[in-house]
């Protein structure tokens, strides 16, 4: 995981049927995150006591979360242009991160024509 962010960049949310959603706008994945307060895939689930199967459903997130998302990801940009225009050179890193958000800006221009 990459140094400290100003910005809340970990999102978690419990569903109605008792499942864990987790996002990190920061670019790490999940099993990262998990590794890095010491839990598996298993801790965002409910326990299955009786044994029945349920199939996954796929539920949208809020429209204020991807909102959010994308302001992050603008800031990121932004962030990128502001030090660029103040001569300051990017690290790899930086490249790296603001390759990832402009990535992340054009899935959700793509997605948003689609829905």
């Amino acid at each position: 995981m990459s140094g400290a962010s100003r910005q809340a960049s970990l999102a978690i949310r419990e569903i109605d049927d008792g499942r864990i959603l987790l996002n990190d706008f920061g670019g790490c994945a999940t099993e990262d995150v998990l590794a890095a307060i010491g839990l598996t895939f298993g801790a965002l689930f409910p326990d299955n006591i009786e044994g029945n199967y349920r199939k996954p459903e796929r539920r949208p997130f809020y429209a204020v979360d991807i909102l959010r998302c994308l302001a992050h990801e603008a800031w990121i940009v932004a962030v990128h242009a502001g030090n660029v225009a103040n001569g300051i050179e990017p690290s790899d890193e930086d490249r790296e991160r603001l390759c990832l958000a402009a990535g992340r800006l054009q899935d959700a221009a793509g997605a948003s024509c689609h829905a």
